[in-house]
């Protein structure tokens, strides 16, 4: 019969704790405070007992680059949320994530649209919703949002690379730039 992956997998913020078929236990991980990867981790935490495989191993799960993947670079935090998803609701859970891994670092976001290939764009009112509800240290608008934020650039390329140039040791820069990666 059919069994739910939530009578298997119970998630608890940062927590998911299961049991099924003998394999009883559980992991932690980030992410699971994330909507985007929350059932994709408790589903494959089911799949996973379901075929008697104990799933802890997914605590090392890594998110891909553009999907809140996570790397340091020198004294500096990066999270990456720059794809083809990205928007104003996605740019604030990612700022809210950045900001439980690191605390209270000062935040330098990197927003806006790279080319304009991307279906439904990121408009400039919702660019600027963003920044006001992220409230950044600093800004870096990649696209063309000249008036808006505290450095522009052309793309994601050169936005990250104002962004490591203005973020001192100790910060974090968050991408949230609509692109095709």
């Amino acid at each position: 019969g059919a069994v739910a992956a939530d009578e298997i997998a119970v998630i608890e913020e940062e927590r998911c704790s299961y049991c099924y078929g003998g394999i009883e236990g559980m992991f932690e991980h980030p992410l699971l405070s994330l909507r985007a990867y929350r059932e994709p981790l408790r589903l494959a935490t089911a799949a996973a007992c379901m075929l008697g495989i104990d799933p802890a191993p997914l605590s090392g799960f890594a998110a891909l680059p553009g999907r809140m993947a996570i790397s340091q670079e020198g004294q500096v935090l990066i999270v990456d949320n720059a794809s083809s998803g990205a928007c104003r609701e996605t740019a604030i859970e990612a700022a809210a994530y950045a900001r439980r891994l690191a605390g209270a670092a000062p935040l330098t976001l990197v927003i806006g649209t790279e080319g304009r290939t991307i279906c439904e764009g990121f408009p400039v009112e919702e660019v600027r919703a963003a920044i006001r509800e992220i409230a950044p240290a600093q800004t870096v608008t990649v696209g063309d949002y000249s008036d808006v934020g505290d450095e522009s650039a052309s793309d994601l390329t050169s936005g990250i690379r104002i962004a490591r140039r203005i973020t001192q040791d100790g910060g974090v820069i968050l991408l949230a730039v609509k692109s095709w990666r």
